[in-house]
């Protein structure tokens, strides 16, 4: 008498494979995201230190071509 399976799901060993293959891109993927992360933070840095920089030259050429000699602070510079 034979009995005939219906084999319609995973076996352990396939769910076991998944798994780690998950487990290893996972491990891949965590470190790159964190770099990304980070790297998006500096440039958004250098994007507002450059913004400031621009800032002062303008300030800087205004005083110029006003004839104004007064020192001026990070206040003046940001508003």
């Amino acid at each position: 008498m034979r009995i005939e399976r219906n084999r319609k799901g995973f076996t352990l060993i396939e769910l076991i494979i998944i798994i780690i293959i998950l487990g290893i891109l996972a491990a891949v993927a965590v470190p790159r995201y964190l770099d990304m992360r980070q790297d998006a933070a500096n440039a958004t840095a250098k994007g507002v230190l450059a913004g400031m920089r621009g800032a002062n030259s303008v300030l800087w050429g205004n005083r110029i071509i006003n004839n104004q000699t007064t020192t001026y602070g990070f206040t003046d510079i940001v508003g």
